[in-house]
């Protein structure tokens, strides 16, 4: 080999060398926006409407974890979203028997203020609760709806989003649930 063929070679393999060690220096790629579902947690919401919760990353996936039937064997049902595995917005509901009270004490030491959707509800910095009557030929229960879910360093627009969608989730229980809500007491008229 020639002496400026030996030179050439060696700046080449300098060059790889010096691109691959300055390659590993860089910074981790930058997170991207996951690419949520048209429909989440048993199509009550538009995945549009869950994405302002979502902060970036890689997978969205959605958790129903029992179908939405509060009247069969299960009384209760429960939704998780994630985003790489993390939870970041959940949505629940349950059914209650008969008469009894809610313990809002543990919602109002949270930070808690009156919320106007349904019979009676609550909001905080990262969640809603509220409660309906689902009237059925032979009962009238109450069905409570929560939310939980949190815009980074945005709590105006956390309270504001999880209200609008409180609604949605309360027309929603009431339509998948069959209930009977008599104009003047429709929670979701208010």
């Amino acid at each position: 080999m020639t002496r400026r063929r030996t030179r050439m070679v060696a700046v080449g393999a300098a060059a790889l060398v010096g691109a691959a060690l300055l390659g590993g220096c860089s910074s981790p790629p930058e997170k991207r926006r996951a690419e949520v579902p048209a429909r989440l947690c048993w199509d009550a919401f538009a995945g549009s409407e869950v994405d302002p919760f979502l902060p970036d990353g890689e997978r969205v996936s959605s958790d129903p974890r029992t179908p939405f039937e509060l009247y069969g064997i299960r009384k209760s049902a429960t939704c998780v979203v994630y985003l790489d595995g993390n939870n970041h917005f959940m949505a629940t509901a349950r059914r209650q028997l008969g008469a009894f009270d809610l313990d809002w004490s543990t919602w109002e030491k949270a930070g808690g203020t009156p919320l106007d959707v349904g019979e009676q509800g609550l909001i905080w910095d990262s969640g809603t609760v509220t409660y309906f009557f689902c009237e059925k030929p032979d009962s009238r229960d109450k069905i409570e709806l929560s939310l939980d879910g949190s815009i980074r360093d945005d709590v105006p627009k956390t309270r504001r989003l999880l209200t609008e969608l409180t609604k949605k989730y309360l027309a929603f229980a009431e339509k998948k649930l069959g209930c009977s809500v008599t104009p003047e007491a429709s929670p979701s008229s208010r």
